[in-house]
């Protein structure tokens, strides 16, 4: 008996590069509007401060959360220590 035997004419081969999941941190903006992740600081607008957030990270960008909601994207790969700052996030 082939296990899978009606189903291998539909089974295509797996891709050569495993997809890039993410990983999901829960994160509060400081006084500052900034998280921290990875020892890099990324910004988050400045309603925001102090409230729970979710940062998704994947090899390409850093994206905050709040609820369900898309509130801020990052470009990923900043040298440790760097300060990311959209300039829209900050107070008047």
């Amino acid at each position: 008996m082939v296990l899978f035997a009606l189903e291998q004419p539909f089974l295509k081969p797996l891709p050569p590069q495993a997809p890039d999941t993410g990983v999901w941190h829960q994160v509060t903006p400081h006084k500052d509007c900034h998280i921290k992740f990875e020892h890099v600081l990324y910004s988050a607008p400045f309603s925001l401060v102090g409230k729970p957030l979710w940062l998704r990270a994947n090899d390409g960008c850093v994206a905050l959360y709040e609820d369900y909601r898309l509130v801020a994207t990052h470009p990923r790969g900043q040298r440790k220590g760097r300060r990311v700052t959209t300039t829209d996030h900050l107070p008047a």
